[in-house]
């Protein structure tokens, strides 16, 4: 998976909406929404928040490691395999 899939169900594991997580990031709801679509990524800075936020490192965040999502019994896993060319 990728970001924008990672932030939005970590943010509804969490049980928080977007303005909630708006304002712990100190930005505005449609801020939230534009990373959530895809539309917008955040910088360097805000993703090392959002990460000990959610107590993930930002390589989960960002879509770089297995990471298991537990929403209502139901366990989501997001593999992501990294080819490396010789």
């Amino acid at each position: 998976m990728n970001f924008k899939n990672n932030l939005k169900d970590l943010r509804e594991e969490k049980e928080i909406n977007q303005e909630e997580l708006a304002k712990y990031m100190s930005v505005d709801r449609t801020t939230i929404s534009t990373w959530e679509t895809g539309k917008h990524q955040p910088d360097y800075e805000t993703l090392i928040k959002l990460a000990d936020y959610f107590e993930i490192t930002t390589d989960d965040l960002l879509g770089r490691n297995n990471i298991n999502f537990y929403k209502k019994g139901k366990t989501k896993n997001y593999n992501t395999t990294i080819n490396i060319g010789r």
